[in-house]
């Protein structure tokens, strides 16, 4: 699964798979996902606790890499750059509960694979996204309110959920004074 043909090519069976499987379009109330695709779970960046593969680290850097550039192309034509990112969002990890993708118990977040647990750390993208930020001085919007999913087989946000990203970055311009008068003055 190291291989990015490899993993799409298993991403795109998959998404197949579910459609021909579900023609209703109704989530598949408990069934274990992914005991019924042949991704296996830990490939995922989220899907990690501990030690990062080399090849994720890699991504993170390739990922910081290309945050600085955008940030130095934004900034040398006189505008401003912000991040604004959904990840480690509630709303997302409610959705992936309901649709039997990732469990919770008091042990916390898992994912159940050909019978064995894999602990899920929901925050993993949002605190690589925040050290990438915090490492370049790049303001970071992080959700603050759950972005509400479609009910069915879409893990987009719906309109609450647009909203709600809306009002994240409404409140952070408003009570972020300090990151508007420091661009004030430049």
């Amino acid at each position: 699964m190291r291989s990015a043909i490899i993993y799409n090519l298993a991403r795109i069976i998959g998404a197949i798979q579910i459609h021909l499987e579900d023609s209703s379009g109704e989530a598949e109330a408990g069934i274990n996902w992914w005991d019924k695709r042949p991704i296996h779970p830990t490939t995922l960046i989220r899907y990690h606790f501990g030690e990062q593969t080399p090849e994720m680290n890699e991504a993170w850097e390739f990922m910081a890499a290309l945050t600085l550039g955008m940030k130095n192309t934004v900034e040398s034509n006189g505008a401003n750059f912000i991040v604004f990112t959904t990840a480690g969002d509630e709303g997302e990890r409610q959705w992936y509960i309901d649709h039997g993708l990732m469990y919770s118990d008091l042990e916390g977040d898992f994912i159940l694979w050909e019978g064995k647990r894999y602990p899920v750390h929901w925050d993993i993208e949002l605190e690589k996204i925040d050290q990438i930020t915090t490492r370049y001085n790049i303001p970071l919007i992080k959700p603050v309110r759950a972005y509400e999913r479609y009910k069915i087989n879409d893990a987009h946000p719906n309109a609450n959920g647009n909203l709600n990203m809306a009002l994240d970055i409404v409140d952070f311009l408003l009570v972020g004074e300090s990151v508007l008068s420091n661009w004030a003055e430049r």
